[in-house]
C-alpha cells in the first residue's frame, strides 16, 4: 500500500491511507486484552471515512473476533462453533483442497467478480470482518480488491446522476446470476429469474457518512422498470465506471492474523487470483461476521450464503421465509413462521419494504389477515415514505409505479379492492401520503379507478388534499380525462377552483385540451366559467386561443363573459387576433381566425373595447406585422366582420394611432381601401392633424413620433 497520509490516534496507533479518502492500513492496535471502547470507536470512524480498513497481525482469537464484530452491529448467524462466523475457505472438512471443478469450486468462482456480501438477500449486509488463518506462500497472489462506489457516484456526469436520482431505480440481486456469470457452463440450466431476488435501490445514501453511493454488484440480474437491453446497458455502464482502476485498491494478505474490515454498503470487493490457485489451501474465516444495516430486522438466514438442501428448508428461515411466504401467498408457511416468531410480521428489508407490502402487491388476502393479526402495521413507511395503502392504486401500470410504497399503496397500485377494504377496516389511514405527498386517493384518480376512489372516500379520504406539486385528486382525474371520477369527487366536496400551481385548474386544462365532456362535467358540478387563472384570463381565453370552439361554446352557454378583460385589458377577441401566430404553434395546421372572431362577435363581443394601451380589436387586425402574420384574405375577412359589428376606424390608441392611419402608414392599400369604402366619405385625422390619405404620400418624412410609436404593443 502506498502511503499518502498518516494520522496518529495515539503514540502507538497509526493510520495510513492507500488512496485519498479510500482504504487505509492501521498499525499499533492491540487486542490481546479484548476490544476497548477507544479502539472500537476509532475503527468505526475509520471504516466510515475510508470504507475499507486493514489491520495487520491482529492475532485475534475467535472470541475477540466476535467481540470486535459486535461493536459494529448485530451479527448474522451461521454454522460453525461460533454462529456469527462462517468459512469462506477452499478447504473441505477432511482438510483437502476443494477441486475447482467440483460444485463447490464452480460456485466459488463467483467470488472473483466484484460483488457486495449478501445483496441477494432481503437485508443488506452492513460490515464484513475477514480474518486470515492460513495463507499461501508470499508472492503467489491472493489479494482482495475493493472498489469505492461513493467516489464513483461523485464522478458520474450530471446527466447520469440526474437520471439515477429522478428514477430511483431498484435492482434485483441474485446469487445464482453471479455464479452463472462466473461458471456459465456449470450453471447453464439454472434460470435466476425462477428464484427470489433481493431488491435494493441502485443509488443509496451511505448512512454513516451522508454521502451518496452506487449500490452495485455482479449479483444484479436486472434493473426494475427497464426493458432488458436498457437494464443491461445501464448496469454495464455503471459497473464499468465504478470498477475503473482509479476507484480500485488491491490489498495483499501478508500473514495469518491480518484482518480487513469493510463497509458493504459503499464498496464492492472481489478475490484476486494468483499462482497459488488450485494448489494451496485457503482458510480465511470471518467474512460471516458481517452485520446487517437494518438492526431491527431479524437475522438473515445463513442458507442464503450457500445453496440450501431444499427450497423449503430456506423458506422456513425467519427472515427470508417470511418475505417468500408473503410474495407467493404461502399461508400455511406464513402461519407456521408467525406462530413461532410473531415479530416477523413487522420485518423490513433494506428498502424498508414489509411482508405486508409484498402480500398487498400480490393480492394474498389470507396472508394479509395473518400479518395484521400478528401486529403488522398498515400505516408503516418504507425508507422513501411509501405505505402499504399507496401500493394498490395503479392497477398494474408498471411505468407509473411510485417507489414510495406501504401495504395500502401496494393494494391500490395493483387494484386489490378487497385487500384495501381489509386494511381500512384494520385502521389504515386513508390519507397517509408518500414522499411526493400523494395520498391513496390521488393514486386511484391517476389510474382512473372509481371503485377504489369511492371506497377511500367512504372511509373519509380528503378529496382536496394537495400533493407536493399542489395538485388535488380532482386535478389528476381531470388531467387524465376521467369524467366519472370528476363527478364522484365533486359530488363529495372536491373544490374545482383550487389552482394547483397558482395559475390553472381542471377547468383551465379542459379548455386548453378541448375536453368537452370533462368541461361539461365540471360546469355541471359548479365550476365557475369566469374564474381568473393565468394572466388574469378565464377558460374562455384558453379555449379560443387553442381553437377549441366546442368548449368555447359550452363555456358561453354557462355564462362565460366574452368581454372579460385580463391583466393587460385585452378581451378574448383581442387575444385571438394578437396571438394568431402563437395558436399556429400550438395547433399545427390551418386555423381560421375569421371563424373565431365570428363566434365571439355573435355572442356579443364588443369590437370597440380597448386594452391598457388603447388598442381595439380592429387596430390589432390592421396592424398585421411579423408577430401576427395573417394572410391578406384572413385579414380582410376579420376587418370586414369587425366593421360590420360597429368597430370604429377612427378610434385612437394611447399613441394617437387609428386603424386608418396605421393602414396608411403600413402602405396596406387593400385594408386602407376597405376602411375608406366601408365608411364612405370618412376623413378622420390623426393626432398630428394629417389626412390619412396624405400620410401614404409622405410617410418617408412623416412625424418622428408617429414612426416611433408605431408597433408599440401590449406589455
Amino acid at each position: 500500500m502506498s502511503a499518502s497520509t498518516t494520522m496518529t490516534q495515539t503514540a502507538d496507533i497509526n493510520l495510513t491511507e492507500s488512496r485519498p479518502g479510500f482504504a487505509a492500513e492501521i498499525t499499533g492496535l492491540d487486542f490481546a486484552n479484548g476490544v476497548t471502547e477507544d479502539a472500537s470507536c476509532f475503527l468505526r470512524d475509520a471504516v466510515t471515512k475510508y470504507g475499507v480498513v486493514v489491520i495487520r497481525s491482529t492475532n485475534l482469537t475467535d472470541d475477540i473476533h466476535v467481540e470486535l464484530a459486535r461493536t459494529f452491529g448485530e451479527l448474522d448467524d451461521n454454522r460453525l462453533k461460533y454462529d456469527e462466523l462462517f468459512d469462506v475457505s477452499n478447504v473441505e472438512a477432511d482438510g483437502s483442497t476443494v477441486d475447482s471443478e467440483s460444485p463447490k469450486g464452480q460456485a466459488n468462482k463467483g467470488n472473483s467478480l466484484f460483488h457486495v456480501d449478501s445483496s441477494f438477500n432481503p437485508c443488506r449486509a452492513g460490515y464484513s470482518l475477514l480474518l486470515a488463518h492460513e495463507l499461501p506462500p508470499p508472492g503467489t497472489g491472493g489479494a482482495t480488491a475493493f472498489a469505492d462506489t461513493r467516489t464513483a457516484f461523485d464522478d458520474l456526469d450530471s446527466e447520469t446522476k440526474q437520471d439515477l436520482l429522478e428514477h430511483n431505480y431498484i435492482a434485483a440481486h441474485s446469487i445464482l446470476h453471479s455464479k452463472k456469470l462466473a461458471a456459465s457452463e456449470f450453471f447453464a440450466n439454472i434460470d435466476p429469474a425462477d428464484c427470489p431476488m433481493g431488491r435494493h435501490y441502485l443509488v443509496q445514501r451511505h448512512e454513516p457518512s451522508g454521502r451518496i453511493n452506487l449500490y452495485l454488484a455482479a449479483h444484479i440480474h436486472h434493473i426494475e422498470g427497464l426493458e432488458t437491453e436498457e437494464s443491461k446497458s445501464l448496469f454495464e455502464k455503471l459497473f464499468k465506471h465504478a470498477t475503473q482502476e482509479k476507484y480500485v485498491v488491491e490489498i495483499e494478505w501478508q500473514q495469518p492474523g491480518d484482518l480487513i474490515i469493510w463497509d458493504n454498503t459503499c464498496t464492492m470487493h472481489r478475490a484476486v487470483g494468483g499462482s497459488f490457485a488450485k494448489k494451496y489451501r485457503r482458510d480465511e474465516t470471518g467474512d460471516g461476521a458481517y452485520m446487517k444495516l437494518d438492526k431491527e430486522i431479524a437475522k438473515p438466514i445463513r442458507e442464503m450464503t450457500r445453496p440450501p438442501k431444499t427450497m423449503l428448508q430456506a423458506c422456513f428461515k425467519p427472515t427470508f421465509g417470511t418475505f417468500l411466504a408473503a410474495y407467493f401467498g404461502l399461508d400455511c408457511m406464513m402461519r407456521a413462521i408467525l406462530n413461532k416468531e410473531a415479530g416477523n410480521a413487522q420485518l423490513k428489508n433494506s428498502n424498508g419494504t414489509t411482508p405486508l407490502c409484498l402480500a398487498s402487491e400480490k393480492g394474498h388476502t389470507r396472508i394479509i389477515k395473518l400479518l395484521i393479526e400478528k401486529g403488522a402495521s398498515v400505516n408503516t413507511y418504507d425508507l422513501t415514505r411509501t405505505t402499504p395503502l399507496l401500493c394498490a392504486a395503479y392497477n398494474g401500470h408498471e411505468d407509473a409505479v411510485t417507489l414510495f410504497e406501504t401495504p395500502i399503496s401496494t393494494a391500490i397500485r395493483y387494484n386489490r379492492v378487497e385487500i384495501l377494504e381489509l386494511m381500512l377496516s384494520s385502521g389504515a389511514n386513508p390519507d397517509i401520503a408518500g414522499r411526493s405527498l400523494r395520498t391513496p386517493l390521488s393514486l386511484a384518480t391517476i389510474n382512473g379507478n372509481e371503485t377504489v376512489a369511492e371506497l377511500l372516500i367512504q372511509w373519509g379520504a380528503n378529496v382536496n388534499h394537495t400533493d407536493s406539486s399542489g395538485q388535488t385528486p380532482l386535478d389528476h382525474a381531470a388531467q387524465n380525462n376521467h369524467t366519472g371520477l370528476v363527478e364522484l369527487l365533486m359530488q363529495n366536496g372536491a373544490d374545482p377552483l383550487v389552482a394547483y400551481d397558482g395559475t390553472r385548474n381542471p377547468m383551465w386544462n379542459a379548455a386548453k385540451d378541448g375536453e368537452e365532456v370533462l368541461a361539461r362535467s365540471l360546469l355541471q358540478q359548479g365550476s365557475e366559467p369566469n374564474m381568473k387563472y393565468e394572466k388574469g384570463q378565464t377558460p374562455l381565453f384558453k379555449a379560443v386561443q387553442q381553437d377549441r370552439i366546442a368548449v368555447a361554446e359550452l363555456l358561453s352557454s354557462y355564462g362565460a363573459d366574452v368581454n372579460f378583460r385580463d391583466r393587460i385589458g385585452q378581451t378574448p377577441l383581442m387575444l385571438i387576433i394578437k396571438d394568431y401566430h402563437e395558436r399556429e404553434m400550438w395547433n399545427p395546421g390551418p386555423i381560421d381566425p375569421g371563424r373565431l372572431v365570428g363566434f365571439l362577435l355573435e355572442r356579443g363581443a364588443d369590437p370597440n373595447l380597448m386594452d391598457h394601451n388603447g388598442r381595439t380589436a380592429l387596430l390589432r387586425a390592421v396592424d398585421n406585422n411579423a408577430d401576427n402574420p395573417m394572410g391578406i384574405y384572413e385579414q380582410i375577412c376579420v376587418v370586414r366582420m369587425l366593421l360590420e359589428k360597429g368597430a370604429r376606424p377612427d378610434a385612437q390608441d394611447n399613441h394617437g394611432r387609428t386603424p386608418l392611419t396605421t393602414a396608411s402608414w403600413l402602405d396596406d392599400k387593400e385594408v386602407e381601401h376597405l376602411l375608406l369604402t366601408e365608411v364612405f366619405g370618412f376623413s378622420s385625422e390623426d393626432m398630428n392633424g394629417e389626412e390619412p390619405t396624405r400620410i401614404r404620400n409622405y410617410h418617408d418624412i412623416s412625424d418622428d413620433s408617429l414612426k416611433t410609436s408605431h408597433g408599440k404593443g401590449d406589455d
